[in-house]
């Protein structure tokens, strides 16, 4: 999925006649998320450490949306191009959450 959506970024970039980034130094030079490499102290803190990505990321999109639809030259394509990443990221958020719930719900021993 994450792939899909950096092509659908390339396309959308190459549509209004940019030059999208092609490298892995390109990308890390222009991006407000930040990688917290670990060690984590388990699989949870892990996990809820990607969880937050996701919710970082649809917020970042949420923010560029919003400037996108106050501007002057309202770019409509890119605002449907954006909701649909939030949406993306808000269902990984959403999956991850409920994962990291079920980690945490203790099972009673019946003996």
């Amino acid at each position: 999925v994450i792939s899909r959506i950096a092509n659908e970024t390339a396309e959308r970039v190459r549509a209004l006649g940019g030059i999208p980034l092609s490298t892995a130094a390109q990308m890390l030079r222009n991006t407000t998320l930040t990688e917290d490499v670990g060690p984590y102290e388990n699989a949870r803190v892990a996990v809820q450490a990607l969880c937050s990505d996701h919710e970082f990321m649809a917020r970042e999109l949420r923010a560029s949306t919003q400037k996108i639809h106050e501007s002057t030259s309202e770019d409509i394509g890119t605002i449907d191009f954006l909701t649909r990443a939030i949406q993306v990221h808000e269902g990984f958020a959403a999956d991850l959450s409920v994962f990291i719930e079920g980690l945490t719900v203790v099972v009673p021993n019946p003996h």
